[in-house]
């Protein structure tokens, strides 16, 4: 199995996403697989900056490859360097290095996607057979480049079951929408009429006056619009104002890049909600890009604050499981409660079917 490529990211911070990376790691361990490592962004501190209360390690084993700024690699020995890469993050050079024995990484790798596709390619080139990017919902739009993606969620996000298992079938319909690939694809807009195609600018800010200057335009070539493309990360307010300026001019399919678009915003109920009243509306939508959503795990504990401190509590592990299994069409676990082979099975025993080979 060679070059899968697997997205990890969290809803909030200490929701589980480090203990879910160090479950499949495991399992990848116990397999004899390659896994090679980074992270969009940094990520390895001892304890939460904001609770104080300590943060689970991400420990990896002799074999594993970690793409890593060289300040996270200097002075310790653990680590075999195997190659430079010209990416550079704030803290340092992004190097290839290899776990000699057991230890602890540091991981702060690349902020933007042209960054990550090259680590990638080095993670694979160096021998790995998958590897796990490690991210976050406030850092979700570069990691376009994973051909799956596993979302840990739990009580951190808001110690609320229903609203969890509510969310989490939000992030799934948001990763389920229908593929219409267009390679190549230059027009924003295409319109019904005498001309086939609109080429305006797509605004920093999608508001109602772009997609009222849309409609206008369209007519005034003599038609309607039939297709906007939405290359970049949309929120719910810019698709609601969308569907106010496209009142009264017809179905129009909207083709937005990528799921992780859609998601990179952090609020993927509101998203979906916008969703819905754009397809009420007689809109249809896809992705140019699809991206499959292989699992969630759920943490039930969570840090309560009592006065200027934070302690460790926990919804009841059992219920969150069973309330977010419901909701949604994809594997759910709890790594700690119910252990990682459900997930490993998924990342690794369906390998041809989701690009893990």
């Amino acid at each position: 199995m060679n070059g899968g490529c697997l997205g990890v990211a969290g809803t909030a911070k200490n929701t589980g996403k480090t203990t879910t990376l160090a479950a499949i790691l495991r399992e990848a361990a116990a397999a004899r697989a390659v896994v090679g490592v980074t992270s969009i962004g940094y990520d390895g501190e001892d304890l939460d900056h904001i609770t104080g209360l300590p943060k689970p390690r991400l420990l990896v084993t002799a074999g594993t490859l970690v793409a890593t700024a060289e300040p996270a690699l200097a002075g310790r020995p653990e680590f075999e360097l195997l190659e430079r890469t010209p990416v550079r993050t704030a803290l340092g050079r992004v190097s290839v290095a290899r776990v000699a024995r057991p230890a602890r990484a540091i991981l702060a790798g690349p902020a933007g996607a042209a960054g990550l596709g090259t680590v990638l390619d080095l993670l694979r080139r160096n021998g790995a057979d998958l590897v796990l990017v490690d991210g976050a919902f406030g850092r979700l739009a570069p990691m376009t480049a994973v051909d799956g993606l596993l979302i840990a969620t739990g009580a951190a996000r808001r110690p609320e079951a229903a609203f969890l298992a509510r969310e989490a079938a939000a992030i799934t319909r948001l990763c389920s929408l229908p593929e219409m690939p267009g390679k190549g694809r230059k027009h924003l807009v295409r319109v019904r009429g005498p001309a086939s195609s609109l080429t305006l600018p797509y605004p920093a800010l999608l508001d109602l006056g772009w997609a009222e200057e849309v409609a206008r335009r369209a007519r005034a070539a003599g038609g309607f619009p039939t297709e906007i493309y939405l290359p970049g990360p949309v929120g719910a307010a810019p698709l609601e104002r969308l569907g106010q300026g496209l009142s009264g001019v017809g179905s129009v399919m909207l083709v937005f890049s990528h799921p992780l678009h859609l998601l990179a915003g952090g609020d993927a109920l509101a998203v979906s909600f916008a969703l819905d009243g754009l397809e009420s509306a007689g809109h249809r939508l896809a992705v140019r890009q699809g991206l499959r959503l292989l699992g969630l795990t759920v943490n039930p504990y969570y840090p309560a604050r009592e006065g200027g401190t934070y302690r460790a509590a926990q919804l009841d592990a059992a219920e969150l499981l069973a309330s977010v299994r419901a909701a949604v069409d994809v594997p759910v676990t709890d790594v700690v409660l119910e252990g990682s082979r459900v997930l490993w099975d998924r990342i690794w025993g369906r390998a041809g079917e989701a690009g893990y080979s």
